[in-house]
C-alpha cells in the first residue's frame, strides 16, 4: 500500500470500503496475482461500526492511487514521444526540433 499500488476506497455498498488496484500490477507475474485479485473486493469489516474506517480517511489513499498512475501515464507518453521523435531523426539523419 504505501507505494499505492493497491489501497483500500470507499464504496456505496461496502460501509468498510473495497480494495482498489492500481492499473500497474499484472495478474500473469505471480508475485502480483493475489493482489491483482483483491479488486474490487470488500474489506474484511471490524466487529463492532464505531471502528469502521471513516470514508473520508478511504478517499486518501484512493486520490493518492489514482494520482500516481495519472503521472506515470504522462511520463510513459512523454517517454514514447521522446523515443518517437529520436527513431525520426535517426531515419532522418538530421537534427528535428
Amino acid at each position: 500500500m504505501d507505494r499505492f499500488l493497491i489501497a483500500p476506497c470507499p464504496d456505496s455498498k461496502q460501509r468498510a470500503g473495497i480494495w482498489r488496484v492500481g492499473p500497474g500490477l499484472d495478474a500473469r507475474i505471480e508475485g502480483q496475482k493475489d493482489l491483482v485479485a483483491l479488486a474490487n473486493q470488500p474489506i474484511i469489516p471490524p466487529n463492532e461500526k464505531k471502528f469502521y474506517p471513516a470514508v473520508e480517511s478511504l478517499r486518501w489513499p484512493e486520490k493518492r492511487l489514482s494520482a500516481k498512475y495519472r503521472s506515470e501515464a504522462v511520463e510513459t507518453s512523454k517517454a514514447v514521444l521522446e523515443a518517437r521523435a529520436k527513431e525520426i531523426k535517426d531515419r532522418l539523419g538530421r537534427k528535428v526540433d
